[in-house]
């Protein structure tokens, strides 16, 4: 097994704590090395308590949970998960080898690390990766993503069939990717956006020629959506802000 250190974000608010704690079961019991869980809890109150007794004591202390913003001390105000994945990178790109970026409702399933572990050995020349995500049926959701120019608007379109081991494409998504090597760089950044900070993401490692992302087809990822109308980000302020972001640095149209 490798010997990489490796942090896991995860963005949520109070009203996803049960989802979030299927996660980190998940995580706990799939991952077989030690990492460090870092949550962002969106301006809600305390979260950190509730969640805890999910990692297991050790003498090792192999596996650490940090949990961030649980009294408003960083943000009184929501910032979405643009916003907490924003502040999350930056507390991390720096302090672990991988980061692994995960929905708080994405579940993996196991064998998910391994193969992401092969595939990043298998093309030492990358530095983003992603699994497969599924519903709860087994259906694929998305397998990487197709990012496409025309004119003045940025298209995409998530792949929905795989072959072999690997998929070359061009994006993860946020939801569930996996950064390390030349992505960790401090040059690097999340915008800190209310929503679609992951397209923003893309342009920033496609400048840097560092977008292009390996599937790795046997890494498979449940999405059980967990739609909660107080932590709804669809919000119309939000998404003019998000596309007055994209018109002002790229020239873009979401």
């Amino acid at each position: 097994m490798h010997s990489k250190s490796i942090g896991i974000m995860i963005t949520t608010v109070k009203v996803r704590k049960q989802v979030l704690i299927e996660n980190l079961e998940r995580l706990v019991k799939f991952i077989p090395t030690p990492f460090t869980i870092y949550i962002y809890n969106d301006a809600g109150p305390q979260l950190y308590d509730e969640i805890k007794s999910v990692i297991p004591k050790s003498k090792m202390n192999e596996i650490t949970l940090q949990c961030f913003n649980d009294f408003g001390e960083i943000n009184k105000d929501p910032v979405g998960c643009g916003g907490g994945r924003h502040f999350l990178f930056e507390q991390m790109k720096e302090k672990f080898d991988i980061i692994i970026s995960l929905d708080d409702d994405m579940l993996i399933h196991e064998g998910w690390f391994e193969a992401i572990i092969k595939g990043m050995e298998d093309h030492p020349n990358h530095s983003i990766f992603t699994g497969m995500v599924t519903d709860s049926r087994g259906r694929v959701q998305i397998a990487g993503s197709r990012m496409r120019f025309i004119g003045s608007t940025l298209k995409r379109r998530a792949n929905q069939t795989v072959k072999g081991m690997y998929t070359v494409t061009e994006w993860g998504p946020l939801g569930c990717l996996v950064i390390c090597r030349n992505a960790l760089k401090k040059e690097v950044i999340i915008p800190k956006l209310f929503v679609r900070e992951d397209s923003a993401f893309f342009l920033i490692c496609k400048s840097l020629g560092i977008n292009e992302t390996i599937v790795c087809n046997n890494a498979v990822a449940v999405h059980k959506a967990n739609n909660v109308a107080s932590s709804n980000l669809r919000q119309a302020e939000k998404l003019q802000e998000a596309k007055e972001y994209y018109k002002k640095h790229y020239g873009l149209d979401m």
